[in-house]
C-alpha cells in the first residue's frame, strides 16, 4: 500500500524527511483522520464534498455581501458570545417542564447583537454557496473542504444561538394556544419548528425586531397544527355518530361496507414500516382505543423524543398520499381526511 510518507523524495534528508513525517501527522490529526492512504483521504474527501453540495442552502441575500470590503468587515467585525458558549443562565421561567425550562434559559439577545447575528449567519453561508460552486467531486481541494464546513459550521452556530435565545417566545405563545385538547408539548414543538424556519426567512435589514417577525411566524404554525388536529377530532366524532345513529335504530353498520373498509385500510398500511404504521394507527385511532394519543406519549413508548415522532407520522402520511395518486385508496383517505 503507498502511503503519504512515501510520497516524501528520498533524496531529501533524514533530518528534514523526520520533521515532514511529523508535519503531516500533525496536519492528520488535527483534522480527524491518522495517516490514511493517498486513495483512502482522496475517498474521504470526496465524501466531506458530496455532503456539502448535498446540503440545500438558504440565505437572506444582501448586496454588501458582494463586496470586496464585506471580508474584511466581518474579520473586524466583534461578536460576544462567551455567556452562551459557557452557558449562563438567564432567569428561569416558572410552571415549565424541566427539560423546557431547561432549553429557554439562554440569555435574550441585544437589538445590536441580533442584527450581527443575523448578518454574520447569512454571510457565512453566502460564502458557504459560493464556495460550493468551487467544489469539484472528481478531484477536490481539501483547502476549499475545509474552507466551506468553517463556513457551515459557523453559520450553524450563530443559527443555534438566535435559536436558543428566543425560545422563551415560544413559550409565551405556546401557553396561549394550550387547552385540555391541545397539550403544551404537542404545541412547543410545533412553535420551535415555526422558529427554526423563522431564522432561516428573517431579512435583518429591514429594520424590524426578529421577535415581531417570530411572533407571527409561531402563530401561523400553531393555528395551522390546531386546524389540523381538529379536522382529525371531526373525523372521528362523525364515525361516532354514524356508529351511535346505527346502534339507536337497532340496526348496525353495513358489514360488507365495513369490512371492504377495513381491508383496503389494512392493504394500504402494508406499505409503511412497523413505526410508521403504528404511529398512524395511534394518531388516527384506527386501534378501536378511543382518544388519539399525544406526540409526547407516543415518544415515551417508542424511546424516541416527540420531534422524530412527528417526522415518522410526516413522513408515514407522504406515503399514503403517493399511493392515493393511482386511486386505489381514495375513499380510505377521504374518510381519514388526509
Amino acid at each position: 500500500m503507498v502511503t503519504v510518507m512515501d510520497d516524501i523524495p528520498c533524496c531529501v534528508a533524514s533530518g528534514e524527511r523526520e520533521q515532514v513525517e511529523k508535519n503531516l501527522c500533525c496536519d492528520n490529526h488535527r483534522h480527524g483522520y491518522a495517516s490514511p492512504s493517498v486513495q483512502t483521504h482522496q475517498a474521504f474527501l470526496q465524501d466531506r464534498v458530496r455532503g456539502l453540495l448535498e446540503q440545500e442552502v438558504d440565505f437572506v441575500s444582501n448586496k454588501f455581501f458582494s463586496k470586496r470590503s464585506a471580508a474584511r468587515f466581518f474579520e473586524q467585525e466583534l461578536l460576544d458570545l462567551s455567556e452562551y458558549e459557557n452557558g449562563n443562565a438567564a432567569e428561569v421561567i416558572e410552571k415549565l417542564p424541566a427539560h423546557v425550562s431547561r432549553l429557554c434559559q439562554a440569555p435574550l439577545l441585544t437589538p445590536e447583537q441580533e442584527v450581527i447575528c443575523f448578518r454574520r449567519m447569512n454571510y457565512l453561508k453566502f460564502r458557504l454557496h459560493q464556495s460550493r460552486g468551487l467544489l469539484n467531486l472528481d478531484e477536490p481541494d481539501e483547502e476549499l473542504v475545509l474552507a466551506a464546513e468553517g463556513f457551515r459550521d459557523q453559520a450553524l452556530k450563530l443559527r443555534d444561538v438566535i435559536i436558543r435565545a428566543n425560545l422563551r417566545l415560544v413559550v409565551s405563545v405556546t401557553r396561549k394556544f394550550v387547552t385540555p385538547q391541545f397539550t403544551f408539548d404537542e404545541l412547543f414543538s410545533e412553535g420551535v419548528l415555526a422558529l427554526m424556519n423563522a431564522v432561516e426567512k428573517f431579512d435583518y435589514d429591514r429594520g424590524y425586531r426578529f421577535s415581531t417577525y417570530a411572533y407571527y411566524s409561531i402563530s401561523r404554525g400553531m393555528y395551522r397544527l390546531i386546524k389540523a388536529l381538529r379536522k382529525k377530532c371531526i373525523v372521528l366524532d362523525v364515525l361516532d355518530q354514524n356508529v351511535a345513529a346505527a346502534e339507536s335504530r337497532g340496526g348496525e353498520l353495513n358489514p360488507r361496507l365495513w369490512d371492504d373498509m377495513s381491508h383496503e385500510l389494512r392493504d394500504m398500511l402494508k406499505h409503511l414500516d412497523h413505526r410508521e404504521r403504528w404511529i398512524i394507527q395511534q394518531r388516527f385511532a384506527l386501534d378501536n382505543k378511543g382518544k388519539a394519543p399525544t406526540y409526547r406519549m407516543l415518544a415515551e413508548q417508542l424511546g424516541i423524543c416527540n420531534e422524530r415522532v412527528r417526522q415518522l407520522e410526516k413522513r408515514a402520511l407522504s406515503k399514503l398520499r403517493v399511493l392515493s395518486e393511482d386511486g386505489r385508496f381514495n375513499d380510505v383517505l377521504d374518510t381519514l381526511d388526509i
